[in-house]
């Protein structure tokens, strides 16, 4: 969908799977610092972004869709 998206977790890391039937463009913040993610057309569940080594405590991500739609598929969480 688009839009703004915002998940909290505590861990030191996640990865987030998408199954992209169109090319999307989308920011990610994780605790203040955001990246910009040209994401093309897969047609299969993959891991589109992760980060792994954060600090073991509470985290905030956002997910700002610029342009394009993005189908999360599902974030999984490190502790």
């Amino acid at each position: 969908s688009t839009g703004i998206s915002e998940y909290r977790f505590k861990g030191t890391g996640f990865a987030l799977f998408a199954m992209q039937d169109n090319d999307c463009k989308f920011e990610i913040n994780i605790d203040g610092v955001t990246k910009t993610i040209d994401l093309k057309n897969n047609k299969q569940r993959e891991c589109i972004f992760s980060i792994y080594g954060l600090e073991n405590t509470d985290h905030i991500i956002s997910i700002k869709v610029i342009s394009g739609a993005l189908c999360v598929d599902s974030i999984i969480t490190k502790s």
